[in-house]
């Protein structure tokens, strides 16, 4: 038996107990709408319009401002992306109007996430292919029951289709919700993977009008949304203990800090917590940002700001301790310990 209330045969018993409803129609609560002409009553489309739509794109994702995600493949049909953990949603991805037209032709391997400025972020690639035979037990041993797409590569594209950061890319985030004020447009982080003759990668930041803003010189970043300073990895990720790291000032754009150090956290604007000492647990100093030490070397183990009116940051040190301060003229003033909340 197939949905009750479209018709398709996509049964969705997660959060239907009755088991009559697809995925995409278990949001339907309404206890008067039993068939798709009662839905349709609310949708202001007739069943046969609705049916026609959901044979030809058998998932619909509402999406803002009047336009819809769609998908020509079910998510069902294929059980696990390869490269990422979008799981649920692989499929041939594109976006309708709320006339139904298509804006964006279903051709891509994910949906399709908008930004500001009208770009989307876009997966392309060769296809979804199953890998080898199937695995009857669904255990996903290497090299079975998995279907995959050769290539996955992503970018930002626009309403025309246009690539405004070509979809050749191995990764791509946004790093920020609207910080970016000089051209109005969200920041993305563009990743390059090389997997001989050894792991490595290379990252790169664009803005959603595609210029580059940081060229690919760097392995990896670690964005605060801290009035734009960015801390740099070189030779090594956030991830691993190889490498150096530095800070990237954003509205300088350039270096403030070289990649040097084993270790860095922001603590706040031109205020840094580092450490080149890996052999004595990582003892911490406090920075600014023309690496002036800010009070006793190598004393931290954490610091952050505190959300305290009378003293701005707080901090954890080697010998366990914790205490609030001030910072002023390059010296830690107004220090109080106070006694560390006990979980």
């Amino acid at each position: 038996m197939g949905c009750q209330i479209c018709g398709c045969n996509y049964i969705y018993d997660h959060d239907d107990e009755l088991h009559t409803k697809c995925l995409n129609c278990c949001w339907i609560n309404d206890p008067d709408i039993k068939t798709l002409e009662d839905y349709s009553e609310i949708n202001k489309m007739t069943g046969t319009e609705y049916k026609k739509i959901l044979e030809k794109y058998p998932q619909i994702k509402e999406f803002i401002e009047g336009y819809k995600l769609v998908t020509t493949i079910h998510p069902d049909s294929i059980p696990l992306a390869y490269h990422h953990d979008l799981h649920g949603q692989q499929g041939c991805w594109g976006v309708v109007d709320e006339n139904w037209n298509e804006v964006i032709t279903p051709k891509y391997l994910f949906p399709l996430m908008k930004y500001n400025n009208g770009v989307y972020m876009a997966c392309k690639g060769t296809g979804w292919i199953k890998d080898k035979e199937w695995d009857d037990d669904q255990t996903f041993e290497e090299g079975k029951g998995r279907y995959w797409s050769k290539e996955e590569k992503w970018g930002l594209i626009n309403f025309e289709e246009k690539e405004i950061i070509p979809c050749i890319y191995d990764e791509i985030l946004c790093i920020d919700n609207d910080w970016f004020e000089e051209t109005h447009t969200n920041l993305f982080s563009v990743y390059r993977h090389q997997y001989k003759p050894y792991n490595i990668q290379e990252v790169a930041i664009f803005d959603g009008n595609g210029k580059e803003i940081i060229p690919f010189k760097y392995n990896d970043f670690f964005w605060h949304e801290n009035e734009g300073q960015i801390i740099i990895y070189k030779d090594g990720t956030r991830y691993d203990d190889e490498g150096k790291v530095g800070v990237f000032d954003l509205k300088l754009n350039r270096e403030i800090i070289k990649p040097k150090y084993n270790s860095m956290d922001y603590i706040d604007y031109n205020l840094f917590l580092i450490s080149d000492d890996r052999e004595n647990g990582f003892k911490s100093t406090i920075i600014n940002e023309k690496e002036e030490i800010i009070g006793k070397e190598k004393i931290w183990n954490f610091v952050s700001t505190s959300g305290n009116d009378d003293r701005k940051y707080e901090g954890t040190t080697v010998d366990d301790k914790k205490y609030y301060f001030n910072i002023k003229d390059n010296q830690i003033v107004d220090l109080i310990e106070v006694e560390k909340n006990i979980k």
